[in-house]
């Protein structure tokens, strides 16, 4: 399935920042928005898109896969995959023109399945695009000019265990830190990193694969990240990675 990138007028507000979401001017930075729940506050939407809906400011083709967008400072953020490679990509909000664009090829590993292209959505902090390839390739590219930042491998890195449909999981932005569900081993479960370098700022066991995303809640006056994986549900604490509970499902 070739993904396709649409921009309507609807899209070119600004959507507004909830409490712990990556700072700065960041409008849709990740997965599920800045409060990571596909809700925008102070921007209602119209409840009947009469007619032919929104105008459709432009249209352009991309490659392959589920990744969704993240928006930034005018700037649309992404990934594809196409013949066995995974795209990195910044499109110009208002033409759809390419910004920029980092390939690498991805790699296969026994009973990997590509599924057309990458999972992931790309989280925007701090001035950073914190990406998840298919096969474990986590990457930061500087938003501006594409630059590579760092890498890591959550297989060779962290022992973590290979998805067969490839890794889908989103990371997080929460104050400043890049938070991950690696699913790898001992310490290695959930990271949390510093965006500009990769640096691991706290770890915390969580010794199953998901493809599902990282979501932090305000439970009873309390911040909770919750971290769901094969046969639990677990919450740690954002700031520090401790844990609170587990929950078996």
């Amino acid at each position: 399935t070739v993904a396709t990138a649409v921009m309507v007028a609807a899209m070119c507000a600004g959507a507004p920042l909830a409490p712990g979401a990556p700072g700065g001017k960041e409008e849709w930075p990740q997965w599920g928005g800045p409060g990571r729940d596909f809700t925008l506050t102070d921007r209602p939407l119209a409840d009947d898109w009469a007619g032919a809906g929104p105008p459709v400011v432009w249209r352009r083709p991309l490659g392959g896969g589920q990744s969704g967008l993240s928006a930034d400072a005018g700037r649309l953020y992404t990934m594809y995959g196409d013949d066995g490679t995974e795209t990195v990509t910044a499109i110009d909000r208002a033409t759809g023109a390419t910004v920029w664009q980092r390939r690498t090829r991805h790699g296969y590993y026994p009973g990997f399945d590509d599924r057309d292209g990458p999972h992931s959505t790309p989280l925007i902090i701090d001035g950073v695009v914190i990406s998840l390839g298919l096969t474990g390739r986590l990457a930061a590219h500087a938003a501006d000019t594409g630059v590579l930042l760092w890498e890591q491998r959550l297989i060779e890195d962290y022992g973590a265990i290979r998805p067969q449909a490839g890794f889908a999981t989103s990371p997080l932005g929460w104050h400043g830190m890049a938070v991950v569900h690696v699913g790898g081993s001992g310490q290695h479960g959930v990271l949390a990193l510093e965006p500009a370098t990769g640096k691991i700022l706290w770890s915390a066991p969580a010794p199953w694969k998901s493809h599902s995303s990282p979501k932090v809640i305000r439970f009873q006056g309390r911040d909770l990240l919750l971290v769901n994986g094969v046969g639990g549900l677990l919450a740690l604490d954002p700031n520090t990675g401790g844990a609170l509970w587990y929950r078996s499902l």
